[in-house]
């Protein structure tokens, strides 16, 4: 039974290969280190968020701030300030990674309880947006009882 999702994964992983030298999943602070290393070094760099299915928006995001921070070594060598990199993507998707990280730590303690809330109505509309593009699991996060759930969950 896992022959189909095997051949998908391997068809994706072949095409990813394709265009790019390096891909990393997870974008926290390690992730976006070995990015920035990778690119810095001269590759291609995918940064992949997996339980947000961020992936273009945040190799777009990313890739910004690395090509203007190796700009700025290129002109002051500095590998101290290779931190800047880590920070400037802490500040620009650190909401959206820490609260993909709070849903995942949730949903693997508890997959079953998520599965059930997904099924109601309203977990199912807030499901739909996240996944449309329309929302993301930090805007979602804002809401009191949101938190206060994941708090409990993870």
């Amino acid at each position: 039974m896992s022959a189909p999702a095997d051949s998908v994964v391997d068809a994706v992983a072949g095409e990813v290969a394709a265009v790019v030298d390096v891909a990393v999943v997870g974008a926290g602070p390690a992730g976006a280190m070995a990015a920035f290393e990778a690119a810095h070094a001269g590759a291609s760099v995918l940064l992949l968020e997996p339980w947000t299915r961020e992936g273009i928006r945040f190799a777009l995001r990313s890739g910004r701030l690395a090509g203007m921070c190796a700009a700025d070594l290129a002109r002051t060598p500095d590998p101290a300030r290779a931190q800047v990199y880590a920070a400037q993507v802490e500040a620009t998707l650190g909401r959206e990674v820490a609260a993909g990280s709070a849903y995942l730590a949730a949903f693997s303690r508890h997959p079953a309880l998520f599965h059930r809330l997904i099924a109601t109505p309203p977990g199912w509309a807030v499901f739909r947006r996240v996944i449309a593009g329309r929302t993301t699991l930090a805007l979602v996060s804002r809401r009191p009882w949101v938190r206060a759930g994941l708090r409990l969950l993870g």
